[in-house]
């Protein structure tokens, strides 16, 4: 008995882990960016409420101390590190957005002309 038991319990974790590997796997490549991310620096006007999923009390702290690094942020009691994570995320993507708009407003004096093909 006690080994049909100790069976399905081994059944029962396997399913489990299975089952949730995959969100271990991606929690555990977020920490990692994190860590690699630490020195990030956080822009000075940066409007924490604009950040997806922050609760009001990570706002209120980050609003409250302006770290100027995602890890000067980290060491805030009260925010989380899927608030890190996410701070991290959004200011990436400002990143991203604004290295778009840069080779957007280019002049086009110095890009070759289209040849007219007549």
């Amino acid at each position: 008995h006690i080994h049909t038991h100790t069976h399905t319990a081994t059944l029962i974790s396997l399913s489990l882990t299975a089952r949730y590997a995959h969100f271990v796997r991606m929690q555990e490549a977020s920490i990692a960016a994190y860590r690699r991310e630490e020195n990030l620096p956080l822009p000075e006007t940066l409007d924490y409420r604009h950040v997806r999923s922050l609760s009001a009390e990570c706002v209120e702290r980050l609003s409250a101390v302006r770290p100027a690094t995602l890890g000067a942020a980290s060491r805030i009691p009260g925010v989380t590190p899927a608030a890190l994570i996410q701070l991290m995320q959004y200011v990436r993507k400002g990143e991203l957005k604004a290295k778009v708009l840069d080779g957007v407003g280019e002049s086009t004096k110095d890009k070759p002309e289209e040849l007219e093909i007549h």
